[in-house]
């Protein structure tokens, strides 16, 4: 099988972009930590450390803060993971998101949030929707309405990986329960990842067209690699409601994710290494967040921001936020 070849001259060239146009200090809004995944690589050190080199590597600068929460992993080892990226968050000074399902409910998150002062951020995820296909799961099935309530009643952000993959942002359902939940609980602070899941650059526009007048909406733009996607979320709301994420460990292994016909997909070496592929495509793609911060760069390019702008996104609006 042929192989795929890594352009070292263009990684060194990006290297040396970002040097020049990133401000001094980043706030990674949106990074996990995995001690499977440490284990996996074969790294000696632990997650944090594993992290901060690849950070440091390839964003050119070492973290001035950061949220750090689990993956989204199986039920049964949910607390175990939680209770991990907790520690690591009150060793590091972090801020820490806590992942909840629907059957936690109020109380038992409350008391969690009560009992440990690092968690800024709540989190629940797709994985853990009732529905038989989770990816076309509505947000109320996995981010029931007491989510909502609670967030509100303390002013608090809560993160959500929107569903319907099929549509994403602009799936009426998605667009219609946003607009339900934030203008029933409006001191609720909506954090969209991924820019809305804003792979496909058109559909991201047209779901963008339904929301744009909601206060109390945010985004990171981790894992988003369209830079006309990252362009729109900016243009629509804002540099004040933009946050840097580097989606790390996932911004490490995936190559780049883009939109692909009338929905989105994920290229990393694995689909270019094979002989159907032609060796003028077998170009082996950068990682994840490097291609995801060239896409920021870029938009940030377009819409000629400001420095105090481009602070805002990559460090500013982050900390007030998890402060």
């Amino acid at each position: 099988m042929s192989q795929t070849v890594y352009d070292e001259a263009y990684e060194r060239e990006l290297a040396k972009y970002f040097d020049e146009n990133l401000p001094e200090k980043i706030y990674d809004a949106h990074f996990h930590l995995s001690r499977a995944y440490t284990n996996r690589c074969g790294y000696q050190g632990t997650p944090f450390e594993q992290y901060s080199e690849f950070i440091e590597k390839y964003n050119c600068r070492p973290m001035s803060g950061g949220l750090v929460m689990p993956q989204p992993f199986k039920r049964e080892i949910l607390d175990d993971e939680n209770a991990y990226n907790l520690s690591v968050a009150e060793e590091k000074g972090l801020a820490a998101g806590l992942i909840i399902t629907p059957e936690c409910g109020r109380e038992i998150t409350e008391k969690k949030m009560d009992t440990y002062s690092q968690i800024k951020v709540l989190k629940p995820y797709l994985n853990y929707a009732s529905a038989a296909n989770r990816y076309e799961a509505d947000l109320l099935d996995f981010a029931p309405e007491w989510m909502w309530e609670l967030a509100h009643d303390r002013e608090f952000p809560i993160l959500i990986h929107l569903s319907h993959y099929q549509n994403m942002l602009s799936e009426e359902s998605n667009w219609q329960q946003i607009r339900q939940m934030c203008n029933k609980y409006p001191r609720a602070k909506l954090i969209l990842a991924h820019c809305a899941m804003g792979h496909h650059v058109r559909k991201l526009k047209l779901g963008l067209e339904h929301i744009n007048d909601l206060p109390n909406i945010w985004f990171d733009c981790s894992g988003s690699a369209e830079t006309l996607s990252v362009y729109y979320c900016l243009k629509a709301f804002g540099a004040d409601k933009m946050m840097y994420g580097s989606d790390y460990d996932h911004g490490e292994t995936v190559g780049r994710i883009c939109s692909f016909g009338s929905n989105f997909i994920g290229l990393h070496e694995g689909y270019l290494n094979n002989d159907a592929v032609p060796p003028v495509y077998k170009y082996q793609p950068l990682n994840n967040a490097q291609e995801c911060m060239l896409a920021l760069l870029e938009a940030i390019e377009l819409l000629k921001l400001s420095k105090k702008d481009t602070e805002k996104i990559f460090y500013d609006n982050a900390a007030e936020m998890f402060a």
